[in-house]
């Protein structure tokens, strides 16, 4: 029996001066510790096991190792980031080292109250800003009066605070108790909603008429004809689609007439063109946006022929990108026979 216990201690210890008998060669400054990790595994076959939750593998830190030895690495690794490590067979787990009883009692003993004012440019009080302790999930809003408390925050903590009105900022607490915060108003640059007429390009606010507006990449996205006007189907509201024969295709503004022309105007650039020309001459792919004015305030614009709503066609312009792209959009449609069979039609032996 003690020969065998002998022998046990002696593979054991063979298996352990083998593992830490792994060298590895690795230099940079700001690594992570994902690459770390996965230089470890490539240079010694040690798999690195680490939990995402607890560990940070994005943490960077300046290493530099020479034919080092694996538990030298690993000490060196332990003792910059606060880690622990166990290596079982070909295995390395990896962990935060848990503070000890002593280093929380000196933690509790370093925290103070923090009391502070969050005030704007103008020098006005923020109500309901966010403040927070980075890295905990403790935190905090300021009240009407622009003021916020924290308790038994750490002396070295870092404070971070954000608001819909406000950009981000950190301070940093320093061991004070009283803190004065000012903060940069959020400015935000709002989207013009433009509406071309034909004409001209106002704003939304400036179009007293009903209107439709479909962005270009809503448009290359259906590929069921080269005639932009044929892919509006189904991308806009009270556009009405007729495949009947002999009848007018498109029907923005409903039924006026009996015997009149129901086909809006089609206008591409500032320029009227007719459904039959628009696949010769505007590729669905340079087609900006499309916008369809539906009611009677077109006619001031484009006068009697606006009669039946206008379908304004606008193509991209050139941009200096820096860079050449090619797109290419390729389809097959079919489309079946109508059936006219189901008709019962006079012969002329019935007359």
């Amino acid at each position: 029996m003690k020969m065998v216990i002998i022998i046990l201690t002696t593979c054991l210890m063979q298996v352990s001066a083998a593992s830490f008998a792994q060298k590895l060669t690795y230099s940079k400054k700001g690594a992570t510790l994902a690459e770390l990790f996965s230089a470890i595994k490539s240079q010694t076959g040690f798999n690195v096991f680490y939990s995402n939750e607890k560990l940070n593998k994005q943490q960077k830190v300046d290493v530099h190792f020479m034919n080092a030895d694996l538990k030298q690495v690993l000490d060196e690794l332990s003792d910059k980031q606060d880690l622990i490590y166990t290596i079982d067979a070909r295995n390395i787990t990896v962990k935060p080292k848990e503070p000890s009883f002593l280093d929380r009692l000196a933690d509790s003993w370093a925290s103070i109250d923090i009391r502070g004012l969050v005030r704007n440019e103008k020098g006005e009080a923020l109500e309901g800003i966010s403040v927070n302790v980075k890295g905990t999930n403790k935190g905090t809003k300021t009240n009407a009066n622009g003021v916020f408390f924290l308790k038994g925050i750490s002396e070295n903590a870092t404070l971070i605070f954000s608001g819909v009105s406000i950009e981000t900022y950190e301070v940093r607490v320093n061991g004070k108790n009283e803190l004065n915060v000012n903060v940069t108003t959020r400015r935000v640059q709002l989207e013009e909603v433009t509406v071309s007429t034909g004409y001209q390009m106002i704003s939304k606010e400036r179009s007293a008429g009903s209107f439709s507006k479909v962005a270009g990449e809503a448009i290359q996205q259906k590929s069921v004809s080269m005639n932009v006007v044929d892919r509006l189907e189904g991308l806009v509201p009270g556009l009405a689609v007729n495949y009947g024969e002999g009848a007018d295709k498109f029907l923005v503004r409903g039924v006026t007439s009996v015997d009149a022309s129901r086909r809006p105007l089609y206008v591409l650039d500032g320029t009227p063109v007719s459904y039959e020309d628009l696949p010769r001459v505007v590729n669905p792919n340079d087609v900006e946006d499309v916008t369809i004015l539906k009611d009677a305030t077109a006619a001031s614009i484009w006068g009697a022929q606006a009669a039946n709503g206008v379908i304004v066609i606008t193509t991209k312009k050139g941009k200096n990108s820096g860079k050449i792209k090619v797109n290419y959009d390729g389809f097959v449609s079919f489309k079946g026979m109508p059936d006219y069979s189901y008709q019962k039609m006079m012969s002329r032996n019935n007359l």
